[in-house]
């Protein structure tokens, strides 16, 4: 028998965008007292998986006397589908240039003589013809295409979870945990 063995939790099952969480309790021998360094990985997946979930576990290390037991929680975290969008506009900046413009030309105009303001109007005239159509026609909005984020692909996976004696780096303990990714409704 070994010194250390970590239980086996039952199956779990998840959706994408979530968590789920399983009990995992470390059983010492009457000959093994010491601490135990826990890691988890993922281990099997759905062929061409994407957006893979994770593993994490809390506490990652566990002091386990003789005849005693010790616990930690495994956290699996996947990933939903979403889809983000710019709330910047390209026609929105097309606006404020011609506007911004067309007040820079005015200013201007009120530094010229009397004489050469009506020439200069028949031109800002045109100027701000020419602008306004520019932004009239722009042809809509031009907000880029939404980003889409997939899913974490629905299937089963397997998670190992490894504990590492801290004295004797060759004493090790491995258990699976099954997880079950459910199908984006």
């Amino acid at each position: 028998m070994a010194p250390v063995i970590i239980s086996q939790p039952a199956p779990l099952s998840v959706a994408p965008g979530g968590t789920a969480t399983a009990k995992l309790v470390l059983s010492a021998s009457g000959t093994y007292s010491g601490r135990m360094h826990l890691a988890c990985a993922l281990t099997t997946s759905p062929a061409g998986g994407q957006n893979l979930p994770t593993c994490s576990l809390n506490p990652t290390s566990v002091t386990i006397a003789p005849n005693a037991m010790a616990s930690a929680v495994f956290t699996v975290q996947t990933t939903g589908s979403s889809q983000a969008t710019s709330a910047d506009s390209f026609d929105w900046k097309l606006r404020w240039i011609g506007g911004g413009s067309t007040a820079f030309v005015g200013v201007i105009l009120l530094g010229l003589p009397n004489r050469r303001r009506r020439w200069v109007w028949m031109i800002v005239f045109f100027i701000v013809v020419g602008a306004a159509g520019a932004i009239g026609c722009g042809g809509g909005s031009q907000t880029p295409p939404a980003q889409t984020t997939l899913a974490t692909t629905s299937g089963s996976y397997v998670f190992t979870v490894t504990g590492t004696d801290e004295a004797s780096a060759g004493m090790t303990t491995i258990t699976t945990v099954n997880v079950t990714v459910q199908s984006e409704r």
